[in-house]
């Protein structure tokens, strides 16, 4: 047992021994967190830390033994995530972290997890726990009444208000050892919350659209997941990912130069289906979207999707999804998975087989999301790690494996994508198919890793296939604007100003409506292209991929 003797001195060594024990204990985050690479903005940060100790200056023995395990408790708790969080992807938790998780359903995280985990992570976080349980023990150990006796309320007071000085007057309190996380949490909270309420907004807008008598336009929008256009044989990928669109190729209009906005798919489905933009003069989250838009100009709206939307959870996609006409939604809500993204033929089928109705139709893919082997069916496994001996030595068995799990995953889309081409086909129908991913995953491509991190982003994360087919008919009514389209393929866009081109592939006339934005306007003017990166807005250099200064 710990014996701290009672002297003359006994209160001045219990108090020095309440600040060095106790600010190793308040800091052991901070020191790990330095070890693996991340360091606070000021020596303040630092100092600022010192007010969780100020409490135990005034605490009994029974309350500071509760102080200190409710804090044991939440430190914990958050240098684990967070040490697991570096592990995975490289860096700490930030704000766009949160947002995700809340965002995100069991399915997706179970995979996630389950992609990633490795068991020795579990030791290296007990070795952090350890410590913190001995200085656990020795803190509440330190008799009160001496420190009382030799120093008395006034000099306790004294430092307790300096600790709080620095940690208010130099606002760096909330970068101590899990401030910035809860802080991080809140926002992430308000956002999510924020652009949950898309579904009750009811705006009347002033659109306006021309339709052919008796002839009905569809209008397909398919929303692909985790594709980097960099393992697209039809972008020149070394490995035929593409065997059905290669075939077609004089048939689509393949854009050559399209960054997503976001790493991770709320934030960048967010700005393509509404009016929010990186560009400074709009909301980064907020505006009308094109379902709306369509819905008032007189479309019928149909969403239909493969990805998991769990009607409990109050998600930005899910909010999206009310605002459409109807909701189709595969059999995953029973199976508690994601099925293969063929499931949503049927479905897309019966969708069209609704005559005489002019439709906007989203399709919202699992694509290529971790695990990449579950996205993909036994039929379209045509890579396996023998495939990549001669192309990629640099990677080990593992590596290979997971690199063709994602290659067939790609190789199935391939298939899904000519699929719903040719259903479009078959029956004449008079429109468009466009197809896009939210982003891309890296799949050690610039960096020995795999999957997607809005915090330490590659140029595969970002760089996202973009292609257009049209009906023949549809190409016929609109001449000069399918004349001119294979002239703009090479123009930088990103995806953030998606609904704009849109309004112009559908004619829809709207007062809003920018066309210097729209990627299939003569009057296309190209803009930097914007990442989020730390709570600040980077340009992202495409050519060699650097994140520029951060805009004022």
């Amino acid at each position: 047992m710990l014996n701290i003797k009672s002297n003359k001195y006994g209160g001045s060594i219990n108090l020095l021994l309440l600040l060095v024990i106790g600010y190793l204990y308040f800091n052991c985050y901070s020191f790990i967190s330095v070890a693996i690479g991340y360091r606070f903005d000021t020596f303040f940060s630092w100092l600022a830390q010192l007010a969780f100790i100020a409490p135990l200056l005034f605490l009994n023995k029974k309350l500071r033994k509760w102080y200190l395990g409710v804090t044991l408790v939440f430190s914990t708790a958050f240098f684990l995530f967070s040490l697991f969080h570096y592990f995975i992807l490289g860096n700490l938790p930030q704000g766009n972290t949160y947002l995700v998780m809340l965002s995100t359903n069991l399915s997706e995280s179970t995979e996630f997890v389950n992609s990633y985990w490795r068991w020795k992570w579990l030791g290296l976080g007990l070795l952090w726990v350890l410590p913190k349980l001995v200085l656990f023990y020795i803190l509440q150990k330190i008799p009160k009444a001496q420190l009382d006796q030799s120093f008395g309320i006034y000099l306790k007071l004294g430092l307790f208000i300096i600790l709080i000085y620095f940690s208010i007057h130099q606002k760096s309190f909330l970068r101590g050892p899990f401030g910035s996380n809860i802080v991080y949490a809140d926002n992430a909270y308000k956002q999510h919350g924020f652009l949950s309420t898309i579904k009750d907004r009811h705006v009347p807008l002033n659109v306006k659209k021309e339709f052919l008598k008796g002839r009905a336009e569809t209008h397909v929008l398919i929303l692909g997941e985790s594709l980097t256009r960099n393992h697209m044989s039809l972008y020149g990928y070394d490995i035929k990912t593409n065997p059905r669109l290669e075939a077609r190729r004089n048939e689509l209009v393949i854009f050559s130069d399209v960054l997503a906005s976001h790493c991770y798919t709320v934030g960048s489905v967010y700005k393509m289906l509404s009016n929010a933009s990186w560009n400074k003069k709009n909301n980064w989250f907020g505006g009308e979207s094109i379902i709306e838009l369509c819905k008032q100009s007189g479309y019928k709206t149909y969403w239909i999707t493969n990805q998991p939307i769990y009607k409990e959870m109050d998600t930005p996609i899910l909010a999206f999804a009310e605002l459409t006409d109807s909701i189709v939604v595969t059999a995953f809500e029973k199976e508690k998975s994601a099925l293969p993204d063929m499931a949503v033929l049927p479905h897309f089928q019966n969708v069209l087989d609704k005559d005489s109705e002019n439709k906007l139709i989203i399709i919202h893919l699992m694509g290529s999301h971790l695990s990449y082997k579950s996205r993909s069916t036994e039929s379209y496994r045509s890579f396996n790690a023998e495939s990549y001996t001669t192309l990629r030595p640099d990677l080990d068995e593992e590596q290979k494996t997971v690199l063709s799990e994602y290659d067939n995953s790609v190789l199935y889309n391939d298939h899904l994508i000519d699929s719903m081409i040719t259903i479009v086909e078959s029956r004449s129908e008079f429109g468009t198919l466009l197809y896009l991913s939210d982003h891309g995953d890296n799949v050690f491509d610039e960096r020995d890793d795999y999957g997607h991190n809005e915090l330490n982003p590659t140029k595969s994360m970002f760089e996202v296939p973009f292609m257009l087919w049209s009906s023949q008919s549809y190409e016929n009514y609109k001449p000069e604007f399918y004349d001119s389209l294979g002239n703009y393929t090479d123009r930088p866009f990103q995806t953030d100003d998606l609904l704009h081109g849109l309004i112009d592939l559908y004619g829809i006339q709207w007062d809003n409506h920018k066309r210097e934005k729209s990627v299939f306007s003569n009057e296309f003017v190209a803009e930097p292209r914007w990442h989020l990166l730390n709570d600040s807005l980077y340009q992202i250099d495409t050519a060699k991929f650097l994140l520029r200064q951060p805009i004022n």
